[in-house]
């Protein structure tokens, strides 16, 4: 009989033993799980990484314009008629548009004549660095008849059709030299860092005759150079010749 109670006892003890060893095998994977779960955590942060910087690098920021704020060492000639200032994926730029005053001068024969020019600059202003992207001059010289070269106040717009995060400049001027009554030539120019685009043709004289309104001229032509440039843009350029075409006649 004491034999019998041994046996069991020891049977007893043989099968707790068994038990707490299992248990300890069954922790095991979780542990594992919990050393696998800061590895998760890294991969959701390096995939937020990327979309943030894209979102911060390809924003339009179109800034307030004061010709008081135009950095003493851009040098220009004339006088400051418009201007732009903004911040895209080339860094920030500055846009001015002059008018040097109407000159008296002779020309090629002696005979009294008028002149006079348009410039418009685009730079990209960095501390103690701006750099010239490029440059516009237009001018009408040795005028004998009545000068007019202007540019369309308001015209200038910074916009990003495209949506690539560069700004695209766009303004209009007209200009002629001439003694009677007639429509002025009209250009558009539109720029997206060095790359320019134009409209150019003439203004839609409006005016009445007898009561009734009468139009005359408008029509334009586009450079070849908007048939390589990204979409949307001949559309905008179309727009904006249609909304400052227009000169009226009292």
């Amino acid at each position: 009989m004491k034999k019998f109670s041994l046996l069991v006892f020891t049977a007893l003890i043989a099968f707790t033993l068994y038990s707490c060893s299992k248990k300890e095998n069954d922790t095991k994977p979780t542990t594992e799980t919990k050393k696998e779960e800061p590895k998760k955590e890294t991969e959701t942060k390096n995939e937020k990484a990327p979309e943030a910087n894209n979102q911060s690098s390809g924003k339009l920021e179109v800034m307030k314009f004061d010709k008081k704020d135009v950095p003493s060492d851009i040098k220009y000639k004339g006088k400051i008629v418009g201007g732009a200032k903004w911040k895209d994926a080339n860094g920030e730029n500055l846009l001015i548009i002059t008018e040097t005053e109407i000159q008296n001068v002779k020309d090629k024969n002696g005979n009294d004549a008028i002149s006079k020019e348009l410039f418009a600059y685009s730079y990209i202003v960095k501390p103690g660095e701006n750099t010239l992207l490029w440059q516009i001059n237009d001018f009408v010289k040795d005028c004998p008849l009545d000068l007019s070269l202007n540019y369309n106040l308001n015209s200038l717009t910074i916009t990003d059709v495209n949506e690539n995060g560069i700004g695209e400049s766009t303004f209009l001027y007209r200009m002629s030299c001439k003694g009677d009554v007639s429509p002025d030539d009209l250009k558009l120019m539109m720029h997206e860092g060095k790359d320019k685009y134009a409209l150019r043709g003439m203004t839609e004289l409006k005016y009445k005759v007898d009561g009734k309104t009468t139009l005359e001229g408008g029509e334009y032509k586009a450079d070849a150079s908007f048939d390589k440039a990204p979409k949307g843009f001949l559309d905008y350029a179309k727009k904006q010749w249609n909304k400052y075409k227009t000169q009226e006649l009292n």
